[in-house]
Protein backbone atom coordinates (compact mmCIF):
# COMPACT_ATOMS: atom_id res chain seq x y z
CA UNK A 1 0.00 0.00 0.00
CA UNK A 2 1.70 3.33 -1.08
CA UNK A 3 2.10 6.41 1.22
CA UNK A 4 -0.80 9.06 0.88
CA UNK A 5 2.19 11.38 -0.47
CA UNK A 6 3.26 9.15 -3.21
CA UNK A 7 1.88 8.76 -6.51
CA UNK A 8 2.16 6.09 -8.97
CA UNK A 9 3.91 6.36 -12.61
CA UNK A 10 1.22 4.95 -15.28
CA UNK A 11 4.12 4.43 -17.50
CA UNK A 12 6.76 3.00 -15.40
CA UNK A 13 4.48 1.93 -12.20
CA UNK A 14 6.74 3.37 -10.04
CA UNK A 15 6.23 5.44 -7.01
CA UNK A 16 6.84 9.12 -7.13
CA UNK A 17 6.37 12.02 -4.97
CA UNK A 18 3.03 13.72 -5.01
CA UNK A 19 4.48 17.23 -6.08
CA UNK A 20 6.83 15.52 -8.11
CA UNK A 21 4.18 13.52 -10.20
CA UNK A 22 2.44 14.98 -13.25
CA UNK A 23 -0.54 14.89 -14.04
CA UNK A 24 -2.17 14.70 -17.36
CA UNK A 25 -4.79 12.88 -19.18
CA UNK A 26 -6.50 12.01 -15.81
CA UNK A 27 -3.45 10.11 -15.07
CA UNK A 28 -0.02 10.26 -12.69
CA UNK A 29 3.12 10.45 -14.37
CA UNK A 30 6.85 11.00 -13.80
CA UNK A 31 7.46 14.23 -15.37
CA UNK A 32 9.80 13.27 -17.94
CA UNK A 33 7.32 10.33 -19.25
CA UNK A 34 4.63 13.15 -19.96
CA UNK A 35 5.59 12.95 -23.78
CA UNK A 36 4.14 13.77 -27.12
CA UNK A 37 2.05 10.45 -28.53
CA UNK A 38 3.25 11.36 -31.79
CA UNK A 39 6.71 12.79 -32.14
CA UNK A 40 7.71 11.98 -28.04
CA UNK A 41 9.30 15.17 -27.54
CA UNK A 42 9.13 15.81 -23.33
CA UNK A 43 6.35 17.95 -22.78
CA UNK A 44 6.03 20.98 -21.01
CA UNK A 45 2.92 22.59 -18.92
CA UNK A 46 1.49 23.05 -22.06
CA UNK A 47 -0.10 19.63 -23.04
CA UNK A 48 -2.98 18.81 -26.02
CA UNK A 49 -5.12 16.19 -25.79
CA UNK A 50 -7.11 14.41 -28.05
CA UNK A 51 -8.73 11.65 -26.30
CA UNK A 52 -6.57 10.32 -23.89
CA UNK A 53 -3.49 11.14 -25.72
CA UNK A 54 -1.16 13.91 -24.77
CA UNK A 55 0.00 15.94 -27.50
CA UNK A 56 2.64 18.96 -27.98
CA UNK A 57 0.92 21.84 -29.71
CA UNK A 58 2.53 21.57 -33.09
CA UNK A 59 1.06 17.90 -33.48
CA UNK A 60 -1.76 18.63 -32.00
CA UNK A 61 -2.62 21.38 -34.62
CA UNK A 62 -0.93 18.76 -37.80
CA UNK A 63 -3.40 16.17 -36.65
CA UNK A 64 -6.41 18.53 -35.59
CA UNK A 65 -6.40 20.25 -39.33
CA UNK A 66 -4.64 20.31 -42.65
CA UNK A 67 -1.76 22.94 -42.26
CA UNK A 68 0.00 23.60 -45.86
CA UNK A 69 2.88 24.75 -46.51
CA UNK A 70 3.53 28.59 -46.68
CA UNK A 71 6.23 27.93 -49.65
CA UNK A 72 5.00 24.71 -51.72
CA UNK A 73 1.41 24.79 -51.01
CA UNK A 74 1.44 20.97 -49.87
CA UNK A 75 -0.14 19.57 -46.51
CA UNK A 76 1.86 19.37 -43.95
CA UNK A 77 2.00 15.29 -42.75
CA UNK A 78 4.35 15.48 -40.28
CA UNK A 79 5.96 17.81 -37.72
CA UNK A 80 5.68 21.68 -38.80
CA UNK A 81 7.86 24.42 -38.43
CA UNK A 82 6.34 27.61 -37.73
CA UNK A 83 8.30 30.70 -38.70
CA UNK A 84 7.43 34.38 -40.11
CA UNK A 85 3.97 33.72 -39.19
CA UNK A 86 3.17 30.51 -41.14
CA UNK A 87 3.81 26.85 -40.91
CA UNK A 88 6.63 25.55 -43.17
CA UNK A 89 8.09 21.87 -44.34
CA UNK A 90 11.31 22.21 -42.88
CA UNK A 91 12.61 21.32 -46.24
CA UNK A 92 11.42 24.36 -47.67
CA UNK A 93 12.12 27.02 -45.25
CA UNK A 94 15.12 27.97 -47.69
CA UNK A 95 15.95 31.18 -49.68
CA UNK A 96 12.72 31.64 -51.56
CA UNK A 97 15.07 32.42 -54.91
CA UNK A 98 18.45 30.19 -54.81
CA UNK A 99 16.50 27.54 -52.38
CA UNK A 100 19.57 27.45 -50.54
CA UNK A 101 20.03 26.69 -46.71
CA UNK A 102 20.79 29.71 -44.36
CA UNK A 103 24.58 29.35 -42.61
CA UNK A 104 24.24 29.62 -38.89
CA UNK A 105 20.36 29.69 -39.62
CA UNK A 106 20.39 33.49 -40.43
CA UNK A 107 18.02 34.39 -43.17
CA UNK A 108 16.28 38.09 -44.21
CA UNK A 109 12.84 38.01 -44.27
CA UNK A 110 10.93 39.81 -46.95
CA UNK A 111 6.94 40.29 -46.95
CA UNK A 112 7.19 37.28 -44.47
CA UNK A 113 9.48 34.89 -46.58
CA UNK A 114 12.71 34.16 -45.84
CA UNK A 115 15.99 34.96 -47.91
CA UNK A 116 19.90 34.75 -47.84
CA UNK A 117 21.48 37.86 -47.74
CA UNK A 118 22.03 38.42 -50.94
CA UNK A 119 18.95 37.94 -52.34
CA UNK A 120 17.11 39.38 -50.00
CA UNK A 121 19.22 42.65 -51.10
CA UNK A 122 18.25 42.67 -54.18
CA UNK A 123 14.41 42.51 -53.34
CA UNK A 124 14.91 45.45 -50.84
CA UNK A 125 17.10 47.47 -54.39
CA UNK A 126 14.34 46.82 -56.25
CA UNK A 127 11.33 47.71 -53.62
CA UNK A 128 13.56 50.96 -52.95
CA UNK A 129 13.11 51.58 -56.74
CA UNK A 130 9.24 52.05 -55.90
CA UNK A 131 9.10 52.77 -52.08
CA UNK A 132 11.55 54.59 -49.47
CA UNK A 133 13.97 50.98 -47.83
CA UNK A 134 13.56 50.83 -44.29
CA UNK A 135 15.77 50.87 -41.59
CA UNK A 136 14.66 48.05 -40.17
CA UNK A 137 15.12 45.50 -42.35
CA UNK A 138 17.73 43.07 -41.25
CA UNK A 139 16.84 41.51 -38.22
Amino acid sequence: MADKGLKKCYVCCQWIPADVAVLAVRRYMCPQHLTCNRCNIVLPNDVWTIGPSPFCQECYQVLRQKITCVSCKATIEKKAFHELGGFWHKSCFVCQICRKGFPNNKYYPVMNKPYCSQHAKELMRESSKQQKPSNDFFV
